[in-house]
């Protein structure tokens, strides 16, 4: 493990590594990913050699030298290529975590706060407020919260404290709120009031954004029923179209319909009906994908935040389209050419 995680540690610059921690802290991770970047170099040249063994054939020029250096360019090049791919992954992966627990944060910041305001009604100091609120339904922001307070009993002031917690989330909401608090504290004001006002402009925010979720509703619904059902629907319907033509004009070009001395030329074709079934599957791919996305920024406001329905539109899509091309077959056969 310390050879693994001493070979992925060189993959690592020194000045990025302070900034690769803070972004897996966000993303909720707190180990050390040297080893894993140590297990995913060996994987790259694993399968580097796996695809060079496949495409080697194909290389194989008389010069020594020149094998020599093919050899090399196309090695490095794949196991680069696969690195880049695996990084690529896992950083579309984290990045999700992180917007998925910002989104955590900013839904359930009212009702910590609404603790904490009764906390400090109660006699309580704003720092004790804030840590006998932690309670462990409130889930990724009472962790939060404990590191904050725990760096406050290392030294740290109370308000340099929230000021990183908010910075650390890409969430004007965060910012907003927790700045409002900062402020309240360096002025030495009414720190119950500031809880109470940013906790109603919370709620009255989370409000208005169900009711423009809401409100969307018929364009998910209208767009939903396109991918699911029309879309499926008129493409297996080409298809057996398109099959039912191809097989009446190769009837009729085998009965020799037309004569060959006449002024038109009827013939069977070459249009491949395989490729039109590829295409029109993986047209019902894109069409779900896309507007899985489409829905995403209706409703949420962001591609983000509707990733679950990137699955739902693709799997109901593509049985939507296996269903009905067998249905659509099935009355086409009954159709004599």
């Amino acid at each position: 493990m310390k050879l693994l995680a001493s070979i992925g540690k060189a993959f690592v610059p020194q000045k990025i590594r302070p900034h690769l921690r803070s972004y897996l802290l966000k993303a909720g991770v707190s180990s050390s990913p040297y080893t894993f970047f140590g297990v995913l170099f060996f994987i790259a040249l694993g399968l580097a050699g796996i695809f060079y063994a496949i495409i080697s054939p194909y290389i194989q020029p008389e010069n020594p030298l020149l094998q020599f250096i093919l050899v090399f360019v196309v090695f490095t090049g794949l196991a680069f290529f696969f690195v880049a791919m695996v990084i690529g992954i896992m950083y579309f992966y984290l990045d999700t975590q992180v917007f998925i627990r910002t989104r955590r944060i900013e839904e359930i910041l009212p009702e910590y706060l609404q603790l904490v305001s009764t906390n400090v009604k109660s006699g309580l100091s704003f720092e004790y407020a804030l840590w006998y609120a932690i309670k462990p339904k409130f889930g990724v922001l009472s962790l939060e919260m404990h590191f904050v307070l725990k760096k406050v009993m290392t030294g740290y002031e109370l308000a340099d404290a929230l000021e990183d917690f908010a910075s650390k989330y890409d969430s004007p909401i965060i910012r907003r709120s927790f700045h409002l608090l900062i402020g309240e504290i360096e002025s030495g004001g009414k720190i119950g009031y500031i809880i109470d006002s940013v906790v109603k402009n919370l709620k009255n925010n989370q409000k208005m954004k169900a009711e423009m979720a809401a409100s969307a509703v018929t364009y998910i619904i209208f767009i939903g029923a396109i991918v699911i059902i029309i879309s499926p629907v008129l493409f297996a319907l080409s298809y057996n179209l398109l099959s039912f033509i191809t097989a009446f004009v190769t009837k009729i070009a085998a009965s020799g319909a037309a004569s060959s001395g006449g002024p038109f030329q009827i013939s069977a074709g070459s249009l491949d009906l395989g490729e039109f079934r590829i295409f029109s599957f993986s047209a019902v791919i894109v069409v779900s994908l896309l507007s899985s996305m489409i829905v995403s920024i209706i409703e949420k406001g962001t591609i983000r935040a509707g990733l679950k329905y990137i699955p739902i539109f693709t799997i109901s899509s593509v049985i939507s389209y296996i269903l009905f091309t067998i249905i659509l077959t099935a009355l086409f056969s009954g159709i004599q050419v």
